[in-house]
């Protein structure tokens, strides 16, 4: 079944802001699924359109991308671990934003491959954290077992 949704399209300058004067027009696209997310993507990158909502009666969990939110929370949380453990280490961190790579668009293949690196760096953390809490441990244990030989 085809997307539907009711978008306003302007014809108006980048350089001019959005108000309520603007000439506008109000039209409804029909977008099958499977181009949705591209079209959405591109339209949004002209930052031209402005989109109604035409299910604002359907709760947030019965919507159709309630496993996207809750990915996307997952990834997240991941990060943020990440970013804790960055911190505790007292690792040295370039803050570089890169605005087209922070303001582009991604596709599933490339949100795919983000998760699955991320994935793979806190689970790397997760094992050296836990390995270097093991060696914690054995450390203290060989300091007491020291202690006790020397008396």
């Amino acid at each position: 079944m085809p997307s539907r949704g009711w978008g306003t399209l302007r014809a108006r300058p980048k350089t001019t802001s959005i108000f309520r004067s603007e000439v506008m027009s109000l039209v409804q696209l029909y977008i099958p699924s499977d181009v949705a997310r591209f079209t959405v993507s591109q339209l949004g990158e002209m930052g031209l359109v402005e989109f109604r909502d035409l299910n604002a009666e359907v709760s947030a969990f019965q919507r159709s991308f309630v496993s996207d939110v809750r990915r996307f929370d997952e990834i997240e949380r991941k990060l943020r671990y990440l970013r804790l453990q960055i911190e505790r280490s007292d690792v040295d961190v370039y803050d570089f934003l890169d605005e087209d790579f922070a303001g582009r668009s991604r596709g599933p293949r490339d949100i795919d491959e983000m998760e699955e690196r991320i994935s793979a760096h806190e689970s790397r953390v997760l094992k050296l954290t836990a390995a270097y809490k093991s060696l914690q441990l054995k450390h203290l244990e060989l300091v007491e077992n020291k202690h006790v030989l020397e008396e």
